[in-house]
């Protein structure tokens, strides 16, 4: 047991602690923790998302939904990420544009790239 758990279970009391998973900033407001973004980067999403070219206006604000509910993960450092479809499949997605959805199999752009070229850039 590190010392914040120890710390935390003899207080009685448990501080909710994550990181961004874009510029690895520490978050400790609920709705921050839960989509594993802060609000800076939240702001940076919405600013950034008009500038991706190739995909439909659907598909970023899709992206940008899916930025906001936490539905994606790294898997593999910043290269590869697990991404979840409208549906809850799970999808392994790459900011080269390569994902394992439908779209993904027949090499068209699909929210997930968006998503994850929106955390990487």
């Amino acid at each position: 047991m590190d010392l914040s758990a120890a710390a935390a279970s003899t207080t009685g009391v448990s501080e909710i602690s994550t990181f961004c998973l874009r510029c690895g900033r520490r978050l400790t407001s609920p709705p921050s923790v839960s989509a594993g973004f802060g609000p800076g980067c939240t702001r940076h999403f919405r600013r950034t998302a008009p500038t991706l070219t190739g995909f439909t206006s659907q598909q970023l604000e899709d992206a940008l939904e899916l930025l906001e509910l936490g539905g994606i993960v790294p898997l593999r450092g910043r290269r590869v990420w697990l991404t979840i479809g409208h549906r809850g499949a799970t999808y392994r997605t790459a900011p080269t544009g390569q994902c394992t959805c439908a779209a993904g199999v027949h090499g068209k752009p699909c929210h997930h790239v968006a998503a994850v070229r929106l955390v990487v850039v």
